[in-house]
């Protein structure tokens, strides 16, 4: 970031506390943000929370708030989006968080009436295009924005009754429609035995790929981050370090993922060997011809090969995240206990791992199937004459009680 500060008005609430927060029209400019206003801005403060992913996807979600505020697109020199540094976040009252709201709101309606119109067909196709959220994004946007408003609360730039009243905007309900797709068995087949005809160690790594991808249901950034120490050969584990939410946990390679781990792991090592006192990446990046080398394949390798492997299978497109969503319906469906799968799935809320469940209907209707209603025959299946249920209900009409004591 470059040391010189950027002309700009300070707002006088700012002035006590030494924050820096740029006019409505300083996107206009050409933004030279320091360090110093950086360490001191409510977004940025609210962002230290986060690391990695998690900040990325957070900061992503401030700007798209900017930009139902209004601001337009701003970016530094290396390209980075900057739209949420110049939302005054504590200058926004309840009017202005519910008209963001509303922004939002009218981009989830525009994502259900895209579902519907997809069901009616070509009824409503000349309708102009509207950017479209899911529920779940948009309770993401409402999330962040809530969060930096706290951080305005906690720096002393809006007083408590503004900001109680700020953040007081719904949640955006309904349910999204399930991610992803359920692999069936015999893709998983085809995909292996495509990676089989391959001789090189191309074909050795993108077996084991496949197969401790379904077999552990990692994420394919955790499956990117196995060192080969990670690896217990013994006890057929694989440890993973730094799951979501930075835990740890260990998942278990069964069945033929082990033979295929290991074929793998032969030729790896033959190849490259392991370095003493240094991580050994599991999987690596190979290039044309076969060579192996030691760079660690990055999670966008992972999908990269795996595009591959099913353009060859000729299977129906799919996702490395599809095989973590097989792994946790296939248990599911095998019977498992859902806490056992949510702590093999390494999920922290046993909530997600239900939206992972691909088993749809025939999943229900096992389940309901396994229940027991008695059949209980009647004492007599022979209807009663219309002649017996005129003579019932005239006994029925008993004659007027005489109440008198005589």
């Amino acid at each position: 970031m470059s040391q010189e500060y950027t002309k700009a008005k300070i707002m006088s609430k700012s002035e006590q506390t030494g924050i820096v927060v740029l006019p409505s029209n300083a996107a206009a400019l050409a933004p030279r943000i320091t360090d110093q206003w950086l360490d001191q801005h409510p977004a940025t403060n609210y962002l230290r929370r986060y690391a990695g992913h998690a900040q990325r996807t957070m900061r992503s979600a401030l700007n798209a708030v900017a930009g139902f505020w209004g601001v337009p697109h701003v970016r530094d020199d290396a390209g980075r989006d900057l739209r949420y540094l110049f939302v005054p976040w504590q200058e926004l009252r309840r009017e202005d968080t519910l008209r963001i709201y509303e922004h939002i709101n009218a981009c989830v309606r525009a994502d259900q009436d895209h579902g519907a119109d997809a069901v009616a067909g070509d009824e409503h196709r000349d309708r102009a295009p509207q950017r479209q959220l899911s529920f779940t994004t948009a309770n993401k946007y409402r999330a962040a924005l809530r969060g930096v408003l706290g951080e305005c609360f906690q720096l002393n730039l809006i007083s408590g009754d503004d900001y109680h009243r700020a953040i007081k905007i719904p949640t955006f309900r309904g349910e999204p429609l399930p991610k992803g797709r359920q692999i069936e068995a015999s893709e998983i087949e085809a995909l292996l035995a495509t990676c089989a005809q391959d001789p090189g160690p191309l074909g050795r790594r993108d077996q084991a790929i496949i197969a401790v991808l379904y077999s552990t249901g990692v994420r394919r950034s955790e499956l990117s981050a196995f060192n080969v120490e990670d690896y217990n050969a013994n006890k057929h584990t694989l440890k993973v370090r730094r799951g979501k939410g930075n835990v740890g946990r260990t998942v278990y390679v069964v069945g033929g993922a082990i033979e295929a781990l290991e074929r793998y792991l032969a030729v790896r090592n033959e190849a490259i060997g392991l370095e003493p006192k240094k991580p050994n990446p599991l999987f690596v990046t190979i290039r044309k011809g076969g060579h192996i080398t030691k760079r660690r394949l990055r999670a966008g390798g992972v999908r990269d090969a795996l595009v591959e492997r099913v353009k060859a299978a000729a299977t129906d497109p799919l996702a490395p995240h599809d095989f973590r969503r097989t792994f946790i319906s296939d248990l599911l469906e095998a019977g498992e206990d859902l806490s056992v799968v949510q702590k093999l799935a390494g999920h922290a809320d046993i909530r997600t791992t239900t939206k992972y469940d691909q088993r749809g209907e025939k999943a229900k209707q096992k389940a309901a199937s396994k229940l027991h209603v008695p059949a209980i025959t009647p004492v007599s299946s022979v209807p009663t004459p219309p002649a017996a249920r005129e003579r019932a209900r005239g006994g029925d009409r008993a004659a007027p009680r005489d109440d008198s004591t005589g």
